[in-house]
């Protein structure tokens, strides 16, 4: 696996764990929802180190698990905001990610 694959495949399970879509990450970021799928697929140029560090901070987890360093992502927040400013808490991965729905977050 490629280090683009790795950071693609990272960024994807975290924001997946999150319960968010490429649209929703792609939003809190202030980029397009496409710019989110190149990175999850490994299409993309290059990622600048502030842009790293911002993905970190959106997804609540540190760069080298963004990079493939260390496999632990951190805990998953109790809570998610859905950038209304409205927080609500967060359900099991377990309910967010059944087989049926897993496309709605691709």
């Amino acid at each position: 696996m490629s280090e683009k694959d790795i950071f693609g495949e990272r960024l994807r399970r975290r924001r997946m764990a999150l319960g968010w879509s490429q649209t929703t990450l792609a939003d809190r970021l202030s980029v397009r929802p496409a710019t989110i799928s190149r990175y999850e697929s490994g299409t993309y140029g290059s990622v600048t180190f502030a842009r790293l560090r911002q993905l970190a901070d959106v997804l609540a987890t540190s760069t080298d698990y963004l990079l493939g360093r260390v496999e632990d992502p951190g805990p998953v927040p109790h809570h998610r905001c859905t950038g209304r400013g409205a927080c609500r808490p967060l359900r099991p991965l377990s309910q967010t990610l059944t087989p049926e729905k897993e496309h709605e977050y691709v």
